[in-house]
């Protein structure tokens, strides 16, 4: 499936740069997956600390921005929980390999 879809966003292409506008082709949506159009987005001191790569952990170009408010518009084949039109939120931390030292005392919030 070859996908035509842009996203837009603000991103730092660069460590220590500037947000600027950028495009991007979003992944295939997964089996467990969902798709959101975000109406509410949070920024603090957390994405300056990802732009500058603060903790060595950033990835580049960087999409700033967290604590997301926003309604599903696609949802994967395995998704029973939510609905299209649903509204929903999420925090900064995506996921965890919940099987590192700071997952498994309940900090998986923590960069090992």
């Amino acid at each position: 499936m070859t996908l035509t879809e842009k996203f837009s966003s603000y991103a730092a292409l660069k460590q220590g740069e500037k947000l600027q506008k950028w495009e991007y082709e979003p992944a295939e949506l997964g089996r467990q997956d969902i798709e959101i159009e975000v109406t509410h987005n949070g920024l603090c001191h957390t994405d300056i600390h990802m732009r500058d790569n603060e903790w060595n952990v950033s990835t580049f170009p960087l999409v700033a921005g967290h604590e997301v408010v926003g309604k599903v518009t696609k949802i994967g084949e395995d998704v029973t929980s939510l609905k299209i039109g649903d509204r929903v939120g999420f925090g900064w931390i995506r996921n965890s390999c919940r099987t590192c030292d700071a997952c498994l005392r309940g900090e998986e919030n923590v960069f090992s």
